[in-house]
């Protein structure tokens, strides 16, 4: 926990987290109403740049740009999926935090070796990029997704 923190610190002085070519890329948000909350959005001169429907994963994505990084929306279409039964259990909220790495392949070597738990392979995600998920007990509680950068 200790030797986190420091490292934690080290990121946030160093400027090594821009060097390692790690960026934020997006907040997603599952709604229990995903068109009110596309209205505020709206309301405050932001707009959706594009929707996908993300089979694989039953869910409807919305990308809502922001001037460092994006929001988006998950929308479950499968009701049988993860994003579905994670709105049934806990309404609405924060779903994951997602982090862009320039080299993927190498983030997820230093994830293994790191020890770092897991929530399955990489795999194809919106946008026709690789992700990889954290599990939320390496987080204490927070899943994050590490996505290829464009």
């Amino acid at each position: 926990e200790e030797g986190a923190q420091r490292a934690a610190s080290r990121l946030r002085f160093s400027g090594a987290a821009a060097r390692s070519g790690v960026s934020f890329g997006h907040a997603a948000l599952v709604s229990k109403d995903p068109p009110r909350l596309l209205s505020v959005l709206c309301a405050l001169g932001l707009s959706v740049s594009e929707r996908e429907e993300v089979p694989s994963e039953g869910v409807a994505v919305s990308f809502v740009p922001l001037s460092q990084g994006a929001i988006e929306i998950l929308e479950p279409t499968d009701p049988a999926g993860a994003i579905a039964k994670w709105r049934e259990k806990r309404g609405g909220g924060i779903h994951h935090l997602t982090l862009e790495v320039s080299d993927f392949d190498a983030a997820v070597g230093a994830l293994r070796a790191s020890g770092t738990r897991l929530a399955g392979e990489p795999r194809a995600g919106a946008q026709g990029r690789r992700v990889l998920f954290i599990h939320p007990e390496a987080t204490g509680g927070i899943l994050i997704e590490i996505v290829s950068r464009v």
